[in-house]
C-alpha cells in the first residue's frame, strides 16, 4: 500500500524524504541488507590520508567566523545504564526490588559518580526516600544527557560546554540542538550571553517513520505513522538556518555534548591550530572558486600551487601521468584535488561529468570540511577515514563502523597499525546555503537502523553525518590529526568518578 502523504503532513514529517527512505530500505531488505563500504586501505600519515600538523605553513594568524554547533538532543540512556534496574524497580514500586538496586549501585561506588540531586539523596537516605520520590528521580534519570551532571558537583553537560565556548578562540556562535519541545528548558539553563547562543530543536524535518521489516510503513493502533529522528546526518538541514541567523560565520565547529576538554591553555592552542588549518584551507579554496567563476588563469593556478606547497602536498607519479594530458590551465587544480582532496582520477564518472572544465567547476564549489583524527592507542576501535570501494569507483570516506563489513572491522578498524586514527567528532564544516549535496537519494552514507519498538520488530533509515562531511564525492574534505588531550568522552556515569570541575576549567 502506498504511503499516505497526508499522514506525513500532518506528523510535520517531509514526504519526499520519508518515500526516499522507504526506496533505500527497499533496496536494502532486497540485498538482504548488504549495506557494507568495501576498504581498500585506511587513511595514515605515511600514505597522505592523514594530514601531519606540524608540516602546515603560513596558516592564518588567529581563527574567526567559528559557530559552535552542538548536537545536544540524545538520551542518556548508555550514560545511566547502571542505573536502569533502579528505574525499573521504581516504576513497578517494589521496595525490595529498590532496596537491592540502591545496594548494588553503592557496591559499584556510585556515590562518588556525577548523578541527579534526587539520586544521591537516595543512595544516602535509603529505599523509604527513593520510594517516596520516585517520580522526581525517574523524571531526572531520564533528563537528555546535556542537562545531566558531569562533575559530582553539579555542572551538567551544557554547563562545561558553554563554559569552554567561552574561552575557545574564534567562535562567532554557538547553536545547540535540543530535543523536540525542550528548547526553553536548555534555554532556561543559560546564564552566560557570550558567545551569543541559539537553541534549535530537533524537530519532524529530521524525522522519518519505522518500518515492519517488509518495507511498508509501521502503523500504530489509530492507524498513524511512527516518527523517529533519522540519524545525526539530518543535522545538514540546518545549516542555512544557521547561516542565515549568524550571517559573518563561515563554518560550523562541531563536538559532541560528552566530550570535555576543559580551558587550559593547551587544549585552546590545539584547538585553536585545528581551525586555523580549516580556515586556511577554505580561504584558499575561496580564492580559487572566485578566480574560477571569472576564468582568471594565473590567479587560480598561483593559489593552487601556494596552498600545495603550505599544505605539504605530494601527488603519485601515476596522478602526475594523468596531469600530463590536460590543458596546462588546469593541472595545477587538479594536483590539488588529487593530493589533498582524494580525487581518484581512475573513475571521475563517478561525479557524471564527462568535460574537465565542468568538472573542476564542481569539484571547487564543493564545501571544504575538515575532520580532525586522534591517536588510536592500541585498542580503539572507532570510525576512520579510508579508501573504499562505492559504486562507479572509489572513494576516501570517514566511515562508521556499522558500513564495515567483519572482516573489514578486524583487519581495518581493529587494527591498529592500519587504524592509527580515529574520528572523535572534531570537526569543522563550511556553511552551505544548499545542503542537497548531501542529501542524494543514492548516497550510500546511510545505515538501516534495527529495533524493537513496542514488540515489533521494525526498520528506519538513519544518515550518518560524518560520512557525509567526510567524503571525497561530495566534499572537499581533509583529515588532520589532533591531540588526544581533544577527546575526553564521559560515556558512563562511572567516568566522572574522581573528576572535579576545577580539572576542566582554568
Amino acid at each position: 500500500m502506498p504511503i499516505d502523504e497526508q499522514k506525513l503532513t500532518s506528523l510535520g514529517l517531509i514526504p519526499q524524504d520519508i518515500l526516499s527512505h522507504q526506496r533505500k530500505i527497499k533496496r536494502s531488505l532486497a540485498n538482504q541488507h548488504k549495506e557494507y563500504i568495501p576498504v581498500i586501505d585506511t587513511c595514515r600519515i605515511e600514505n597522505g590520508g592523514i594530514i601531519d600538523p606540524k608540516e602546515l605553513a603560513n596558516l592564518v594568524k588567529e581563527p574567526s567566523g567559528f559557530v559552535a554547533f552542538v548536537p545536544a538532543a540524545g538520551a542518556a540512556s548508555r550514560y545511566f545504564k547502571e542505573l536502569r534496574p533502579l528505574e525499573a524497580a521504581l516504576e513497578s514500586e517494589n521496595i525490595d526490588e529498590i532496596t537491592s538496586e540502591i545496594d548494588r549501585l553503592l557496591a559499584l561506588g556510585a556515590k562518588e559518580w556525577a548523578l541527579p540531586e534526587s539520586v544521591h539523596h537516595a543512595l544516602e537516605q535509603g529505599p523509604d526516600f527513593a520510594f517516596a520520590n520516585r517520580q522526581i528521580m525517574i523524571q531526572d534519570i531520564n533528563l537528555p544527557k546535556a542537562l545531566q551532571p558531569c562533575m559530582a558537583t553539579g555542572e551538567s553537560f551544557l554547563d562545561l560546554k558553554l563554559a569552554e565556548h567561552q574561552k575557545l578562540k574564534g567562535l562567532e556562535a554557538q547553536v545547540f540542538v535540543t530535543p523536540p519541545g525542550q528548547q526553553q528548558d536548555f534555554q532556561d539553563r543559560v546564564s552566560v550571553d557570550q558567545p551569543p547562543f541559539h537553541f534549535t530543536e530537533q524537530g519532524p524535518e529530521l524525522s522519518t517513520i519505522r518500518f515492519k521489516p517488509d518495507g511498508e510503513p509501521l502503523e500504530l493502533e489509530d492507524g498513524s505513522y511512527s516518527p523517529v529522528p533519522a540519524g545525526h546526518g539530518t543535522l545538514v538541514k540546518l545549516f542555512p538556518e544557521i547561516k542565515e541567523k549568524f550571517p559573518q560565520g563561515h563554518s560550523i565547529f562541531i563536538r559532541n555534548i560528552d566530550n570535555i576538554t576543559g580551558t587550559s591553555a593547551t587544549c585552546i592552542d590545539q584547538t585553536a591550530h585545528f581551525l586555523r588549518t580549516h580556515q586556511t584551507v577554505l580561504e584558499r579554496i575561496q580564492t580559487i572558486r572566485q578566480a574560477i567563476d571569472v576564468k582568471d588563469r594565473d590567479s587560480y593556478k598561483q593559489a593552487a600551487i601556494s596552498l600545495m606547497a603550505d599544505m605539504k602536498v605530494r601527488i603519485s607519479e601515476d596522478q602526475e601521468s594523468f596531469t600530463q594530458t590536460l590543458a596546462p590551465h588546469l593541472q595545477d587544480l587538479f594536483r590539488l584535488q588529487m593530493g589533498l582532496f582524494h580525487f581518484n582520477h581512475q573513475c571521475p564518472e563517478i561525479f557524471g561529468i564527462d568535460d574537465h572544465w565542468e568538472l573542476i567547476q564542481y569539484l571547487y564549489q564543493r564545501p571544504v570540511n575538515c575532520l580532525g583524527q586522534v591517536p588510536n592507542l592500541g585498542h580503539d576501535v572507532g570510525g576512520t577515514p579510508l579508501f573504499a570501494e562505492i559504486e562507479g569507483g572509489t572513494a576516501t570516506i570517514c566511515l562508521e563502523v556499522p558500513h564495515a563489513s567483519p572482516d573489514d572491522k578486524a583487519n581495518f578498524l581493529g587494527n591498529p597499525k592500519k587504524a592509527t586514527h580515529f574520528n572523535p567528532v572534531f570537526v569543522a564544516a563550511e556553511l552551505v546555503d544548499d545542503p542537497s549535496i548531501y542529501l542524494s537519494d543514492t548516497t550510500p552514507f546511510w545505515v538501516m537502523a534495527k529495533k524493537n519498538f513496542m514488540m515489533e520488530s521494525v526498520v528506519y533509515h538513519e544518515t550518518v553525518l560524518y560520512e557525509l562531511l567526510g567524503n571525497s564525492i561530495m566534499a572537499n574534505a581533509i583529515f588532520p590529526a589532533i591531540p588526544r588531550d581533544l577527546f575526553n568522552p564521559h560515556k558512563t556515569a562511572a567516568d566522572t568518578c574522581n573528576h572535579s570541575i576545577d580539572e576542566w576549567l582554568v
